[in-house]
């Protein structure tokens, strides 16, 4: 632009007005689409972990499970298991004569 035509103001049609508008609410919800695409990724993201998370979950429990019926199976074959006076009041002291018991086994 040269010097002379710096100051000099342009007149804005009704019609450029109405474009200038338009591109304007567009480019808004343009952004605010991005936004909550990007916003989506994260949750998907989030929720991949959490059904990776429950999966490995429900491996431990079943192994978990599959052990105690091993424990369970042994435990008939075998003779009567004697718990100490201890741990007929303790629930914490019983789950650690069973853990020991088991790993003899294994």
């Amino acid at each position: 632009m040269s010097a002379g035509e710096e100051g000099e103001e342009k007149e804005v049609t009704a019609a450029d007005q109405a474009d200038i508008n338009e591109f304007s609410k567009l480019n808004i919800r343009f952004h605010e689409v991005e936004d909550d695409i990007k916003s989506k990724k994260v949750d998907l993201n989030k929720a991949s972990a959490g059904e990776q998370v429950i999966a490995s979950t429900q491996d431990q429990l079943q192994n978990l499970q599959d052990c105690s019926n091993e424990i369970m199976m042994l435990l008939d074959d075998s003779e009567p298991v004697k718990v100490p006076r201890f741990a007929r009041r303790s629930s914490t002291s019983m789950k650690y004569l069973l853990v020991v018991r088991w790993r003899s086994f294994c």
